[in-house]
């Protein structure tokens, strides 16, 4: 009802004993990629992380203006989750460098609705967090 029909196309051919119809179905044009949506976009992110890779995000000054740091759990398959959020705060628009583990999970759907329930925009690119071990 609401899905689209293919488009049938009759033809017809001739032979030695006459003409013959026949029917195909014509191929439908690719359809356009879908935009992700933010939420989407993060969990992908998370999803793809590797060791020594983060996403970070900056919250908004309502939830402390820090800035979101998830990693993957080096411990993981001993203890603990899979990934980690930890905060740092920053001054003058400025990581200090003291992060403080926040929270840990093994959905990064889980992740990406903490993250985006606090307003959280995209880190600067031109400031670069330090690794931290835990």
């Amino acid at each position: 009802m609401f899905w689209r029909k293919k488009q049938v196309v009759a033809t017809t051919t001739e032979s030695a004993g006459g003409t013959a119809v026949s029917k195909k179905a014509e191929p439908q044009p690719p359809k356009a990629k879908k935009k992700l949506s933010l939420k989407n976009v993060i969990v992908e992110e998370i999803a793809k992380l590797g060791v020594g890779q983060s996403v970070s995000r900056v919250l908004h000054p309502t939830y402390g203006g820090g800035v979101a740091i998830v990693t993957l759990n080096t411990d993981y398959p001993k203890k603990g989750h899979k990934y980690i959020i930890s905060i740092e705060k920053m001054v003058d628009n400025k990581p200090t460098g003291q992060r403080t583990k926040f929270m840990e999970s093994d959905k990064p759907k889980e992740l990406a609705d903490w993250i985006i329930g606090r307003a959280a925009e995209a880190f600067p690119a031109e400031h670069k967090l330090d690794k931290v071990d835990w």
